[in-house]
């Protein structure tokens, strides 16, 4: 039977600990703190902003005919306000 050689890996630690500006650093971890808080509090929060967004959409219904144009872009700016929060807690992970 053939040998088997393995050469060991050579693994550039300045390739995984990139110097970031101090910047970065402040926002990457604003954004850690904020997942972290939005995860923690998801269960309660979804309920909240969910029904938020029912209540926008029988507003925009009841109110479509009155006030024209504006009800549905208040509708619209709710429902991606809340999809856009879905996926922040679904995809990002710190």
């Amino acid at each position: 039977m053939a040998t088997i050689i393995t050469f060991p890996r050579t693994v550039l630690h300045h390739d995984k600990h990139r110097a970031q500006s101090f910047a970065a650093r402040i926002v990457s971890m604003a954004v850690r703190i904020v997942w972290m808080l939005t995860v923690m509090v998801w269960p309660v929060l979804r309920w909240m902003v969910a029904l938020d967004v029912t209540a926008q959409l029988f507003r925009m219904l009841m109110l479509f005919a009155d006030r024209g144009i504006y009800m549905d872009w208040t509708f619209i700016a709710h429902f991606l306000g809340f999809t856009a929060l879905l996926c922040f807690v679904k995809f990002y992970r710190s």
